[in-house]
């Protein structure tokens, strides 16, 4: 962010740098030299990014710093709970969900795709974290599955980061834990105990994005480098969650706007309202041509995914997830241990919806308070996310993941 005209770093970097490299590895790692061509461009990215922190870390070191360690130590013990719970690294929750025994063989595809190409990739499915995944490998020496482990870990902790940009006016152990919450809310927590690292990382862009508009709004500085990082992390989208990823988005974006539109229409009229439009076409157009070119480069990929039929299989079968996990466990409830299966009869459990109605209340309550300050980017993307699980079956179950 720094490296596009931010003069102080803010809490984004995280999510974009994240964004940055899923992209460059989604696509050089396809070249010829594969892993070998990802690893050197990646060392030369993470290069520069030093170099460049060298350069500029006046603008760098300073509180944000100093809030920023303490939660990185936090989310990194709690997100690692599951590990040490069972006493070994391994996968998680691999007794419920044994998903990530596919990414393992797209992942081993990407490293040596001497062999038959798997069918999930003949498909178009997004492959942006395997990618990443199989260059970390390949630069280590490691197995895939100890970086898709560590890319599990680092999720959470890259999230506690970014929403730490959502609470300036916390401080001290109420804002680290505030931002270790929002990073393991309990629905969080749980696909991080089945390897779901795609709700992950999608809640992270999706919080960062939220984030950046707000900052849109209430600083000038570097309006241009968040708008291009708004547009990377849009892009980035299509590699980790396909189109339904980069539609929420787009919606959240889309509601932000009105909301501020319709209020400068009421303070200022149509005027207002053109004066808005026209100024800030200098910012948008830089950041809508980024997003352009990133979603072509990834438009071959996108219609193979579309018409492979994998949607119409997840949403037409009983799926693990297809309609069982309440929206209730979004705030946090659950009368049941059995989250992933949903076999608890909510009918004459009134405590359930008692805790359900407290939790709707806490929910307003933010939502008020949000709108009250003239902010709409979180009430944007909270109500993106309901619109998404009222509207689409396919994402229900990782859209619930990302909107809690």
């Amino acid at each position: 962010m720094l490296g596009l005209g931010r003069h102080r770093a803010s809490f984004l970097e995280a999510a974009v740098g994240l964004a940055v490299l899923i992209l460059v590895s989604t696509f050089v790692i396809r070249l010829p030299g594969h892993g070998t061509t990802s690893v050197v461009i990646f060392i030369l990215l993470v290069l520069a990014a030093w170099g460049f922190l060298l350069i500029r870390r006046e603008a760098i070191l300073g509180p944000a710093v100093g809030i920023a360690i303490p939660v990185v130590l936090v989310t990194v013990v709690l997100a690692s709970l599951p590990f040490i719970a069972n006493g070994h690294i391994g996968i998680p929750g691999v007794g419920l969900n044994n998903d990530l025994a596919m990414h393992l063989v797209d992942t081993d595809y990407l490293l040596d795709p001497t062999g038959p190409q798997p069918q999930s990739i003949t498909n178009g499915y997004p492959i942006g974290p395997h990618s990443l995944v199989a260059t970390v490998s390949h630069l280590l020496g490691a197995e895939p599955l100890e970086s898709w482990l560590g890319l599990l870990v680092i999720a959470p902790v890259l999230t506690a980061i970014t929403a730490l940009g959502a609470l300036p006016e916390m401080h001290g152990g109420r804002r680290i834990l505030a931002a270790a919450l929002v990073a393991l809310a309990y629905l969080s927590a749980s696909v991080l105990g089945i390897a779901g690292f795609k709700e992950l990382i999608a809640g992270m862009f999706l919080i960062a994005f939220a984030i950046g508009l707000r900052e849109l709004k209430q600083t000038p500085d570097g309006r241009v480098a968040v708008l291009i990082g708004l547009a990377l992390i849009t892009a980035a989208m299509v590699p980790v969650y396909s189109l339904p990823g980069v539609a929420w988005l787009g919606l959240i974006a889309a509601l932000w706007v009105l909301a501020h539109l319709l209020r400068i229409r009421t303070q200022s009229g149509i005027a207002g309202v053109r004066l808005v439009v026209r100024e800030s076409m200098r910012f948008l157009i830089p950041a809508a041509i980024l997003l352009v070119v990133v979603g072509l480069i990834e438009l071959p990929k996108i219609i193979d995914f579309v018409q492979s039929g994998s949607i119409e299989n997840v949403s037409g079968t009983n799926s693990k997830l297809r309609y069982v996990v309440s929206p209730f466990e979004t705030l946090g409830i659950w009368p049941s241990g059995n989250w992933l299966l949903g076999t608890h009869d909510f009918s004459h459990d009134w405590l359930y919806w008692l805790f359900g109605l407290i939790g709707i209340a806490g929910l307003a309550y933010g939502f008020v308070w949000w709108t009250r300050r003239g902010s709409y980017a979180v009430p944007a993307a909270v109500v993106s996310g309901i619109v998404v699980y009222l509207l689409t079956k396919y994402v229900e179950d990782g859209g619930l993941y990302i909107l809690a």
